[in-house]
């Protein structure tokens, strides 16, 4: 199950980063961005975990594809040589139901200017892929002084602190603490939700064994250790991971992690192009190419929400009565067809996922 967006487990009910209003940073250096830098579209869902101010800065987020926490950090050090090192926030790691997570910062200050590098990555960063970071920029009377993490535990808050769809019921009286939605992906919906309670931890894993099983979810998976809970359940296209966080140091309340994603196909084609072979019928083009060394190649991927063994069948007939020669035709397993006609070449692949996957490689000499 990917879990494109969740770094670290959320100790304290924290703001999005896209969608809130940021204070404009007075004018000064610009700061520069680690080499390989791409703009992060996510949600920073850890500022108060990390220190990481909001009041009267802008903060930009970052991700390094195969970066490295301590490297960035240091990159920083050099590239900033001009300004003063107020504080240098050592790396340490951290352990989540996500993975682990290593996180570090670097404090600087020139004149009435701050500037602060935060940066986080590990197993529970995109998959292992990379590391995070943020360029917090603002008067220093704002950015210094907030380095350090919170140690005081939080309470819960009476009332819900975020709003969005809720994909499955909420535990009774929970309280909503975070929301995110990312529909980035034309195939798949992902759905973050951060939930508290008051209620023992092992009570509510109980309650969303038994509610989850009843509105026709599989569990598929379940473990505990002696701080949390984790859950994994599926049911069709949907998918949803459940961490059940016990009260510590930074909350004093259970603490639900909702991690819900939806996979389904587009009402049309993601992508244009030539089709040199007639499309299943109702299907959908989800990726379209074509070479031309030494011939001409399309390879296309289409979606259908109909079963394999039925689109299968429709193009072994639709090749036989078009002319073509059946070379190979196979259901065991993965549904297979090769096929060929007057020079030219074609290769199917058809697999379930969340839908009927149809992957055609069609091959014909230049003429």
């Amino acid at each position: 199950m990917k879990n494109k967006l969740v770094l670290m487990v959320l100790v304290i009910a924290s703001v999005a980063l896209l969608g809130c209003s940021q204070p404009q940073a007075p004018s000064g250096t610009e700061i520069p961005t680690y080499e390989g830098s791409k703009v992060y579209s996510a949600p920073s869902f850890y500022y108060q975990l990390m220190g990481i101010p909001t009041e009267g800065a802008t903060v930009e987020v970052y991700f390094v594809e195969n970066g490295d926490v301590g490297e960035i950090l240091n990159w920083y050090k050099q590239k900033l040589s001009d300004y003063e090192i107020v504080e240098d926030i050592a790396v340490v790691t951290v352990n989540t139901p996500q993975g682990s997570a290593e996180w570090g910062g670097v404090l600087f200050k020139k004149g009435n200017e701050a500037v602060g590098i935060w940066a986080v990555g590990g197993t529970a960063v995109e998959e292992e892929k990379g590391a995070v970071y943020y360029i917090a920029k603002g008067p220093a009377d704002k950015l210094l002084g907030s380095s350090a993490p919170s140690t005081e535990a939080e309470n819960l808050p009476p009332s819900d602190q975020a709003s969005g769809e809720e994909p499955v019921e909420r535990y009774p009286e929970s309280v909503m603490l975070s929301y995110y939605k990312d529909t980035s992906d034309p195939l798949e919906v992902e759905i973050l939700i951060d939930y508290g309670t008051n209620d023992d931890a092992s009570r509510v894993v109980s309650w969303y064994k038994n509610q989850m099983v009843k509105n026709g979810w599989k569990l598929e998976s379940e473990s505990s250790t002696d701080t949390d809970y984790s859950l994994s359940f599926s049911r069709g296209g949907e998918y949803l991971d459940i961490w059940v966080i016990k009260p510590n140091e930074g909350a004093t309340y259970t603490e639900i992690d909702l991690d819900y994603s939806k996979k389904g196909l587009p009402s049309e084609d993601l992508v244009q192009g030539e089709e040199p072979l007639k499309r299943y019928p109702g299907s959908v083009v989800l990726e379209h190419t074509v070479m031309t060394y030494g011939g001409k190649t399309y390879e296309i991927k289409y979606g259908t929400n109909d079963e394999p063994d039925k689109v299968f069948q429709w193009y072994n007939n639709e090749l036989k009565n078009s002319g073509w020669q059946i070379i190979t035709s196979s259901s065991a397993g993965t549904f297979t067809i090769s096929a060929s006609k007057e020079g030219a070449t074609v290769e199917l692949n058809i697999k379930k996922d969340a839908y009927t996957e149809i992957n055609i490689k069609y091959f014909e000499l230049n003429v």
